[in-house]
């Protein structure tokens, strides 16, 4: 939610796969690895622990946007 920085993307292969860089605070990163929860009313998407820190009203207010996108 913050952006700190563990996951720093590279450029995108010809099979259409992110190549994904070490950093230096927190080594290789595997993406596949982290679990995402996605809402199937409001289709609001995180990952577990943070599921419940954003409160109802801010994922109300985006709602109609998530829809459009997936529309």
């Amino acid at each position: 939610m913050s952006g700190g920085g563990r996951l720093s993307a590279g450029e995108v292969t010809e099979t259409l796969h992110r190549v994904y860089k070490p950093v230096k605070k927190y080594g290789k990163i595997n993406p596949i690895v982290y679990s995402v929860n996605i809402c199937p009313s409001c289709f609001y998407s995180t990952l577990g622990p943070d599921f419940t820190l954003l409160p109802e009203d801010k994922i109300d207010d985006t709602q109609f946007d998530r829809v459009m996108i997936l529309a």
